[in-house]
């Protein structure tokens, strides 16, 4: 089985095991009372089939799994709404390993300060990603005027973090609108949606779940809910990802 494959098992399992959580049993008529108010038969037994791990995508093609994202956006949306939408995308994303943001949270719990900790964190990410990348101090500092990053720009409680390229000094000397887009986007899953028209587009809202990684980031640190919005993204037919994340009223 290829890491593609691998990759796209996972996902769906996750989705699939979210869905159930707040679905609280298995997607049929029989056990979804008062969903029949919302979806006919057909969408029922659409949503049972989407909800298939056997069914995997070609990996030569990105086709399938589009189609199935969307098909599966949509029908959660019909079925549970936009804020069980928002919990199963952001609880499916891609996460930072916890091990590398315990110094954080410890930093966190010893002085109860946002911007201690958010200036710590920056300091921390620019370091390491001029090391992975190979950048050069005009594109840090590129970086960190636009707010690219785990860090983002931090306004009170608001922090407003825009996502890095995928492919950085390509991007950055790139002057091709739509190559830029090929260029940015991180998601193994539908980054390939870029690569051709006749791939039909995704709702915005599948953004949601590159939005979860600065979720379970701050949550982890600030160990209390955080939101967070997917304010811009390419399949929203912007030239940027930005996240939004509103951390509320942080305190020890």
């Amino acid at each position: 089985m290829s890491e593609i494959d691998d990759f796209e098992r996972n996902w769906r399992r996750c989705f699939h095991t979210e869905f159930l959580a707040r679905r609280g049993s298995s997607p049929s008529p029989e056990n979804l009372p008062g969903l029949q108010d919302l979806l006919d038969l057909q969408d029922l037994l659409d949503l049972q089939d989407l909800l298939d791990l056997q069914d995997l995508p070609d990996p030569d093609s990105d086709l399938n799994t589009v189609e199935w994202t969307s098909r599966a956006i949509d029908l959660t949306q019909s079925s549970l709404g936009d804020n069980a939408l928002y919990d199963i995308l952001t609880a499916c994303s891609c996460t930072f390993p916890e091990e590398e943001l315990t110094a954080f949270r410890d930093l966190y719990r010893r002085t109860g300060d946002i911007g201690t900790v958010h200036t710590a964190l920056q300091e921390w990410f620019i370091g390491m990603i001029r090391t992975a990348k190979q950048l050069d101090s005009e594109h840090v500092d590129f970086m960190v005027r636009k707010g690219m990053g785990m860090a983002g720009l931090l306004d009170g409680n608001h922090i407003r973090a825009v996502k890095i390229p995928k492919e950085f000094t390509a991007w950055y000397e790139e002057k091709d609108p739509a190559v830029r887009k090929k260029l940015y986007c991180h998601c193994t899953r539908i980054r390939k949606q870029f690569d051709s028209e006749k791939i039909p587009a995704v709702s915005g809202m599948y953004c949601l779940c590159g939005a979860g990684f600065y979720r379970h980031l701050w949550e982890y640190i600030l160990e209390q809910p955080v939101t967070v919005t997917a304010a811009e993204s390419l399949l929203s037919g912007n030239d940027l990802c930005v996240i939004e994340i509103d951390i509320g009223s942080p305190g020890i």
